[in-house]
């Protein structure tokens, strides 16, 4: 191989058509990467390789490679870790995923508890209200007890004033033969032989005047007893009637407080469900997601392994490298003993030379 006195290659200069000879540090300079990476990089896109005469490899980079020269090595030098990179990438993602996912299932299970919770505050408010609807119904059940034991005490006081009535007529049936017989005691009295008999028909009539007198006294407060229990009764049927009609009232309220609750609790069970619906499908999303980043993880741990199998290539490759620049090293010890030794021989040639250009000849010139 032709070499240039500076130790590198004559077509080492850099060529706009033909490229670049670099060495594996120089292309790993001009693109940021590490020695090992460059290696790769050439073996990968199969450069020309060569050696220099002190046995240093150089490989020939195309000019739109990046990498080919110094500007273009330094703008693309994120290019060559493109494996690197994506596998990061990938781990990113699937670590953000993950984030993600987490962040969304502690909001799903936040608003399925706050919606537990309003169902179970709508059962003890529809619980409470059905204990305040018993409440009610057995206070108007008491409410119509007591109206029906007024009702009784009413139909007591008019049989009682029945009684009365019935006894006021007695008196005035006994009242009616008291008269006849006054009048026929006043028919006698008129006679001038019967003054005993006058006598006891006026006391009679003065008899007949008090039971009359007390007759009515006892009608009057017949009547007035009549009139104070019906208007008693009158007001207590207002009241208890006032009273039927507020319980009766509340009750619908409590009703309709119990039916708006019902509904409430359905319409909170309906989100709660949907709640569950909504973590559910979450969950499937999720474990959707955990199969992608397995993949991912299976795409990265593959090409981890394709990585350190392009390592273990490159090694391989320095380390045939190193026994070729050993066995180099080798031939160039050979080459550099033969021409010594070469170089002896001559040497003694001339000296053998210039000992016979010295003994006198014998004639035979």
């Amino acid at each position: 191989m032709d070499t240039r006195g500076d130790g590198a290659p004559e077509n080492a200069r850099d060529d706009a058509e033909g490229g670049t000879w670099m060495t594996y540090d120089e292309l790993a300079a001009a693109r940021g990467i590490d020695r090992l990476s460059a290696v790769k990089l050439a073996l990968r896109n199969a450069w020309q390789k060569q050696r220099d005469k002190y046995r240093v490899a150089r490989v020939h980079v195309p000019p739109e490679s990046p990498g080919g020269g110094a500007l273009g090595g330094a703008n693309s030098s994120h290019r060559t870790s493109a494996e690197e990179q994506e596998r990061q990438a990938t781990e990113t993602r699937a670590n953000q995923s993950a984030q993600t996912r987490a962040v969304e299932r502690a909001m799903w299970r936040k608003l399925l508890a706050d919606e537990r919770e309003r169902v179970d505050m709508a059962e003890q408010e529809h619980a409470r209200l059905l204990t305040v609807i018993d409440d009610l119904a057995s206070r108007i059940a008491a409410t119509e007890a007591c109206v029906d034991r007024a009702n009784e005490a009413l139909a007591a006081e008019r049989a009682r004033a029945d009684q009365a009535h019935e006894a006021l007529a007695a008196e005035g049936a006994r009242a009616d033969p008291t008269e006849e017989a006054k009048a026929s005691d006043r028919i006698r009295a008129d006679q001038p032989d019967m003054p005993a008999d006058c006598a006891s028909a006026d006391q009679a009539a003065e008899g007949l005047a008090e039971e009359r007198a007390s007759a009515e006294l006892a009608h009057k407060a017949l009547a007035a007893q009549r009139a104070r229990t019906e208007q008693a009764t009158d007001e207590a049927l207002t009241a208890q009637r006032a009273l039927v009609e507020l319980a009766d009232k509340a009750l619908a309220a409590e009703r309709a407080r119990a039916d708006q609750a019902q509904e409430a609790q359905a319409a909170e069970r309906a989100r709660a469900d949907q709640a569950d619906a909504a973590l559910a499908a979450e969950r499937a999303r999720a474990d959707r997601a955990e199969k992608a980043q397995a993949v991912e993880r299976a795409r990265a741990d593959q090409a981890d392994a394709a990585l350190a199998a392009e390592r273990a290539c490159a090694d391989q490759a320095e380390k045939a490298q190193a026994v070729e620049r050993a066995r180099a090293d080798q031939a160039d010890a050979a080459l550099a003993a033969e021409r010594t030794r070469a170089d002896t021989v001559k040497i003694w040639i001339d000296k053998l030379r210039g000992l016979l250009a010295t003994i006198p000849g014998d004639g035979c010139e």
